[in-house]
């Protein structure tokens, strides 16, 4: 789809995506949200989103099994890692099949969206840098 090549994803390294965090060590008291569920068709839990630690955000998708995502895309960088289930990412000219262990990046900007394959639902953890906020996410679809 989308006319991109087909590779599997590659594990890579988040540094130039986290450049921008903070220099001190500091402790991020649990705050998970409550599952919510987008208009891109997936169930998001915010793990870390907290203004103080602008240089990234960490959350958990889950995409049910044969959805395929709202095509969208972001003013920040973002990276997957699948934790179950299997995906196929698109993202740019970039069409990608991945499992469990597997990751894919994303840069700022570039059209994208994930589709779980099989009968399973495909989780996974996005990483933003710098950290997500609403505002940023901007759809590629009419709404339904």
């Amino acid at each position: 789809p989308g006319g991109g090549r087909a590779r599997r994803f590659k594990a890579r390294s988040a540094r130039a995506m986290l450049r921008g965090m903070t220099a001190r060590p500091r402790h991020i008291p649990a705050a998970r949200s409550a599952p919510f569920a987008p208009r891109e068709r997936c169930a998001i839990t915010e793990v870390i989103n907290d203004p103080a630690f602008p240089g990234a955000s960490l959350a958990l998708a889950e995409v049910g099994a044969g959805i395929t995502t709202e095509r969208h895309a972001l003013d920040v960088a973002e990276a997957y890692l699948i934790v179950s289930g299997r995906g196929r990412m698109e993202a740019g000219d970039l069409t990608a099949e991945g499992g469990p262990g597997d990751a894919g990046v994303i840069p700022a900007g570039a059209p994208q969206r994930i589709t779980a394959l099989g009968d399973a639902p495909l989780v996974f953890h996005c990483l933003c840098a710098p950290r997500f906020t609403p505002d940023g996410y901007t759809p590629l679809e009419d709404a339904p």
